[in-house]
């Protein structure tokens, strides 16, 4: 069974999904702990705030208080930003360390890349946002 899959290579579509297949096969279960442990706290903080935002979002239905439904959605766009800017650092960073070490993934230079870039990937996604 081949461990590592050259990701800089010319291909056709067949084997671009086989290969894409094989890579998550091979590895989904590093990258699913990195992602749990840069990732995990601000999912969690995304679903608080979704919840919030949908009970305030029944709840202006009913008493039309706007104040709390204004902060309930920036409350979910402030968990939103934070939740994919640190998924996809954590995503870049693999890819990275897979790139440079031959498929031979580490956890803590993953995670300390990912942290370190995730500054940059906040100030990216309130970019886009604002450009969208």
């Amino acid at each position: 069974m081949q461990n590592y899959i050259e990701l800089r290579k010319k291909r056709d579509l067949g084997e671009i999904l086989s290969d894409t297949f094989a890579f998550a096969r091979i590895n989904s279960k590093p990258l699913f702990n990195i992602l749990l442990k840069t990732t995990g706290i601000f999912f969690l903080l995304s679903v608080l705030f979704s919840g919030y935002y949908q009970y305030t979002n029944l709840n202006r239905l009913v008493t039309e208080d706007l104040a709390t439904f204004g902060i309930s959605i920036v409350l979910l766009m402030i968990g939103s930003v934070l939740y994919y800017a640190s998924a996809t650092s954590s995503i870049f960073a693999f890819m990275q360390q897979y790139l440079d070490t031959k498929g031979k993934v580490s956890e803590e230079p993953v995670i300390r890349e990912a942290k370190s870039n995730i500054g940059q990937m906040i100030l990216l996604s309130i970019t886009a946002y604002l450009l969208l």
